[in-house]
């Protein structure tokens, strides 16, 4: 690997990402720390840091996965303790496995075609992830309980993951028609109680609930994991041949670069950079990148921090560059050292594609 920390150089220049506070160590960085503190680019009304689903609600809402309700003064709304409806949590599941299917699925009486959950319903139905409330009714508005969560999830991990943990002491779940589910899933390590001994089952689930189960079901997954090489590739291309565009002066290659490698949070924040780059060219600037001039200059790493069957981290450490502003005879050189946390996710497609990532001290 040689010079090829550019890019990321060049987002931190022009788009101001956040750093982790200095008292974490990359080293020592866990994935709820990876998850807590990288920038978003969006102000959320209703999901302080102190939530304790902060981290894993942030994690989704940048893969594309939860979505927010922006307001009028340009916050977002999360809704973190709002109740999930059957019809939100399919979606939800959907899109966070990243599931397909070319079946049917089961015909639902109050699922109609076009519906905006028809899609979801029908794959997670075809592949007997999740099931009516009858044989033709699916109450997609009602609120989905935890009992009906923790079957879904057992189901949509049941071939992903082995349970490890032991049986749980749940003293409420002994009606409850989803019993072996609850305890499948609590033994998958995917569901909690609401304490020790009390699950809850009829009780509503929430979206934080609904967002950290599945995050829980995901990062288990270790059936079919990346190779570590596959992973570093993926970054270390991306980071080459946007250096190569910048310093060719092929700007426009930017734009479709940011499309091949990235998808979501990264896609969209970083989409506008080539434009960003190309509107100082009209205004007169001369734009390169090169090894920093007379500083200690190590190889560039990029270790695997995890990875499960969909999702990896990976941390990119130890590269200077001078990125170079030059107009009227005069240069302006800003140093960065960029210590960067990754983050992907694979597609549907089978594409894996990073979707943020974020500056460390």
């Amino acid at each position: 690997m040689k010079n090829m920390k550019l890019r990321s150089t060049c987002l931190a220049v022009l788009l101001g990402l956040s750093l982790l506070p200095t008292s974490l160590r990359a080293e020592d960085i866990s994935m709820e720390d990876v998850w807590k503190y990288r920038a978003t680019g969006a102000s959320f009304s209703d999901l302080p840091g102190t939530h304790w689903a902060y981290p894993q609600l942030i994690n989704f809402f940048e893969a594309d996965i939860l979505v927010g309700n922006p307001n009028a003064d340009n916050t977002v709304s999360i809704r973190p303790d709002d109740t999930v409806t059957r019809s939100e949590f399919v979606k939800l599941m959907v899109s966070a496995l990243g599931l397909s299917s070319n079946s049917t699925g089961q015909l639902f009486q109050d699922v109609k075609p076009g519906d905006w959950f028809s899609e979801p319903v029908r794959v997670a139905s075809a592949l007997g992830i999740i099931h009516g409330t009858s044989t033709t009714q699916f109450e997609p508005n009602r609120p989905i309980t935890r009992e009906e969560v923790a079957t879904v999830v057992a189901n949509a991990f049941a071939n992903s993951l082995t349970a490890t943990e032991q049986d749980p002491n749940f003293t409420d779940i002994g009606t409850s028609w989803a019993q072996a589910n609850i305890r499948e899933a609590a033994r998958m390590g995917i569901v909690h109680g609401k304490s020790a001994t009390l699950f809850e089952p009829k009780q509503s689930a929430t979206r934080a609930e609904a967002v950290t189960m599945l995050s829980n079901g995901l990062q288990r997954e270790d059936t079919n994991l990346p190779s570590d090489t596959d992973l570093d590739n993926i970054v270390e291309t991306y980071i080459e041949e946007s250096n190569n565009a910048i310093h060719s002066g092929e700007l426009q290659v930017l734009a479709s670069l940011d499309d091949e490698y990235g998808t979501a949070y990264f896609k969209r924040k970083y989409n506008g950079i080539a434009s960003k780059l190309q509107l100082m060219v009209a205004q007169g600037y001369r734009i390169d990148v090169r090894p920093t001039q007379n500083r200690q200059n190590p190889p560039l790493e990029i270790t695997t921090v995890q990875k499960s069957n969909r999702f990896a981290v990976l941390n990119v450490k130890n590269a200077a560059y001078d990125y170079v502003y030059s107009k009227d005879g005069k240069t302006t050189y800003d140093f960065r050292v960029l210590y960067g946390k990754w983050l992907l996710r694979k597609t549907p497609g089978g594409q894996w594609k990073v979707y943020s990532l974020f500056d460390m001290p």
